[in-house]
């Protein structure tokens, strides 16, 4: 992606790529796709912020792959849990190739104001937390459990009541408890953030030049684009299989439509 000449590490990468066919199908596939943007016209400011974006997620997966071999059994603390999960979980990147996807031009003055980037992370904690209690119990089962929200707060819970000294046990059902309680304190978060930018004079002005309506065209299709992100994203670990909820109707073969709620909600 940073388009280096061949160097030692290209060298390393190649000689992986001849012995693993499926690390070759991953990088062909990577690098047409990366070509492909830049010929269709992704803009090197953005071109900048994969890059960044990528290598933060790359290095994340390292730390969390050394992490795992030389300490199977150890859960992260909440600090190190809030860095490496909010690098590894790929967000990041899939932002910015959304935001060439729908052909948005947000300047860097709106994209680093404290409310954009409040409801950035708002909605990759939303996908990542979400993940993180659909998939407990696969993960559990797979014994891959490290760096998962659950594990975390029980782990700190276990923490505060020995420093109290308490004898009362910790019930993981109250730990799940708190994790869905978290995810629906950031909904509401992210749907005051919402208002809080419409009703910002600088993120949203209100002449009628056509800056001034192509940025609050770009904002409002911003803000949705990640509504549906955050309801697709909870719909798909309610309704697949691959972390055994299922939670459809008649007799699990018809989805709810669990996007109406957050329409609902922008719009009020």
């Amino acid at each position: 992606m940073e388009g280096r000449e061949e160097s030692e590490s290209r060298t390393k990468l190649n000689v992986c790529v001849k012995k693993q066919k499926t690390i070759a199908i991953i990088v062909d596939t990577a690098r047409e796709w990366w070509n492909e943007m830049r010929a269709l016209g992704m803009s090197c400011r953005l071109q900048a912020r994969m890059v960044k974006s990528m290598t933060e997620y790359l290095n994340a997966h390292r730390f969390l792959i050394i992490h795992r071999s030389s300490s199977p059994q150890a859960v992260l603390d909440m600090e190190n849990y809030l860095h490496y999960r909010g690098m590894a979980g790929g967000w990041w990147p899939c932002l910015v190739a959304m935001e060439f996807g729908l052909d948005l031009h947000l300047e860097e003055e709106v994209l680093s104001h404290p409310y954009i980037r409040a409801l950035q992370r708002s909605t990759a904690w939303h996908v990542y937390w979400v993940n993180d209690v659909a998939s407990f119990k696969k993960e559990l089962l797979e014994d891959n459990i490290q760096c998962n929200l659950i594990p975390v707060l029980y782990v700190k819970r276990v923490i505060e009541t020995e420093a109290r000294r308490s004898k009362t046990g910790i019930e993981l059902q109250t730990v799940v408890n708190e994790a869905t309680s978290i995810i629906r304190e950031e909904d509401a978060n992210w749907v005051r953030l919402v208002s809080d930018i419409r009703s910002c004079e600088m993120l949203m002005p209100t002449g009628n030049e056509q800056p001034c309506l192509r940025r609050r065209q770009d904002l409002e299709t911003y803000m949705e684009a990640m509504g549906h992100w955050r309801s697709g994203n909870l719909y798909y670990h309610l309704a697949s299989e691959r972390y055994g909820i299922c939670a459809t109707i008649d007799g699990y073969v018809q989805a709810p439509d669990f996007r109406a709620n957050y329409v609902v909600r922008l719009q009020n």
